[in-house]
């Protein structure tokens, strides 16, 4: 983890991001006392729905809606083991 001052971090910002975008955590101190972290942002991944959420999107014909519910079951038993 680096350290620098205000004053490098203005005149080197760029070299500072990319260090951070490569997974360096920099402290950014003013006058030698910490005052924030510069650290590159992590991927979270895509949201989960639940089947809850999937159902309640709106359906432009309510009997694909029906047969969907009626489809989808309330756990993945009937998917069979991963291979």
């Amino acid at each position: 983890m680096g350290m620098v001052g205000i004053r490098e971090l203005r005149n080197r910002t760029a070299d500072l991001l990319a260090r951070a975008r490569d997974g360096e955590d920099i402290i950014i101190t003013s006058h030698g006392v910490p005052a924030a972290r510069l650290e590159a942002i992590r991927a979270t991944g895509r949201p989960f729905l639940t089947k809850a959420d999937l159902l309640a999107f709106p359906q432009a014909d309510q009997g694909l809606r029906d047969e969907l519910a009626r489809l989808s079951s309330d756990t993945t038993d009937d998917l069979g083991e991963i291979q």
